[in-house]
């Protein structure tokens, strides 16, 4: 798919709360026992942002909630050094084309994710740590992050579609593990 100059898509927060709703926050208390802990916050906070290359909705903690406003303020990128789609930028994984990736505590010192076309990709308690001109050193972890490309594959009219079935996966994942005792 190539994006139409002027099309200025912008995620819609409704649409990607209806999707966590309905996997992840309406779910009996057994099962939601095997999910990510920040799940099971009282006050549960994400951040969505997107552009015409992709949408990403994070699970932040109170802290990171407050770091990413402050971020968000001063027009700064709200999780610096964690993704870009820009091809050029090094990273420590480059992915295209790649459905349902989960990654797992994981710790990156430097750019972490660039992502191509035709992507969806699930982090679970992922360390950043980079060095910006703006905020000088950064370390910060994400509970819970999920990340969807546009593509030939994946478009406009079926992003959130392609989100619900991330989530989808993601609690397949986590429910199909054995609990730990």
């Amino acid at each position: 798919m190539v994006i139409q100059a002027g099309m200025n898509f912008i995620p819609d927060p409704a649409a990607i709360k209806d999707v966590f709703e309905r996997r992840l926050l309406k779910v009996d208390a057994e099962i939601k026992s095997r999910f990510p802990a920040i799940l099971g916050e009282r006050s549960l906070r994400w951040i969505t942002f997107g552009d015409d290359t992709m949408i990403g909705a994070i699970f932040v903690s109170p802290a990171d909630f407050d770091r990413v406003q402050s971020y968000q303020q001063k027009n700064w990128h709200p999780f610096p050094g964690l993704v870009t789609t820009d091809p050029n930028q090094p990273a420590a994984f480059r992915l295209d084309k790649s459905r349902f990736i989960y990654i797992q505590s994981c710790d990156v010192a430097g750019f972490s994710f660039s992502l191509g076309r035709d992507c969806t990709l699930l982090l679970v308690d992922h360390t950043q740590e980079i060095t910006t001109t703006e905020a000088g050193k950064l370390k910060y972890t994400l509970p819970l992050a999920y990340f969807v490309t546009f593509g030939d594959e994946i478009t406009p009219s079926n992003i959130y579609e392609q989100l619900d079935a991330l989530v989808a996966h993601s609690v397949e994942k986590w429910t199909t593990i054995e609990p730990t005792k």
